[in-house]
């Protein structure tokens, strides 16, 4: 299959993996190259719940980091993006408060995680427990034992 405007190759994962969704969206999107997207990981997730008329609604996005290359820049590869803005972590943050209405929600939330694995948001900041606790919504599990029952660290357990 042919990928972006750029000519590149898609790089094709298992059909539905949050990994598929993430590389087909780079790919489609930003016309990341087959090389930039062999890199992608996963490093968590976030989510946020909204009311609806249909009632409340959960959503779970699932986090993932690529290194870029400096001198790359985004090629809007299939016209559903409006634009690109290349900024520091710090003037990301300044535009997020000062100019909410510029972002998607989700974006910001992705955004603010990625600030504060990096450092940029950090304890001492006057907010920090409230908005790292805003990063994740969930039932409180008071009991230890419920993390024994998940299967994690693998695909074997």
């Amino acid at each position: 299959h042919q990928g972006s405007r750029r000519g590149g190759t898609y790089v094709w994962y298992p059909s539905g993996s949050f990994l598929y969704n993430t590389v087909s969206a780079a790919q489609r999107e930003a016309a990341v190259s087959e090389e930039l997207v062999q890199d992608i990981r996963a490093t968590g997730l976030v989510s946020y719940r909204y009311e609806t008329a249909q009632g409340l609604v959960t959503k779970v996005l699932h986090v993932y980091d690529m290194e870029l290359p400096e001198n790359w820049r985004p090629f809007n590869g299939n016209g559903e993006i409006d634009g690109f803005s290349l900024m520091t972590i710090p003037d990301m943050l300044n535009n997020m408060r000062n100019h909410p209405e510029n972002w998607k929600p989700n974006s910001m939330i992705v955004n603010i995680d990625l600030a504060m694995r990096r450092g940029y948001i950090t304890p001492d900041d006057p907010d920090y427990l409230e908005l790292a606790h805003s990063l994740r919504v969930s039932e409180l599990h008071q009991d230890w034992k419920h993390y024994t029952r998940l299967r994690f660290g693998g695909r074997d357990g």
